[in-house]
């Protein structure tokens, strides 16, 4: 699943034309715990990605994998 959020978020910074350091800091992240995470270094944390999507301007379920969308989905 981490790899499918690392692609979201690497997709959404080129959409957005947002370099990693940018991001990080917008999103109240160190850069090397941005980096980390984004090179595969660990799990991301809810509240991380939905910082991550306000600083890039899109929705928060953008970022989100699939099983946990479906999840949501069936349990509405």
């Amino acid at each position: 699943m981490d790899q499918e959020i690392e692609a979201k978020i690497k997709s959404a910074m080129t959409d957005a034309d947002r370099s990693r350091k940018w991001t990080a800091r917008k999103a109240g992240m160190s850069e090397s715990t941005f980096q980390r995470k984004l090179n595969g270094g660990g799990g991301w944390m809810v509240s991380e990605l939905y910082r991550i999507a306000v600083a890039l301007g899109i929705p928060p379920c953008e970022l989100l994998p699939e099983p946990f969308i479906e999840a949501m989905q069936e349990a509405a």
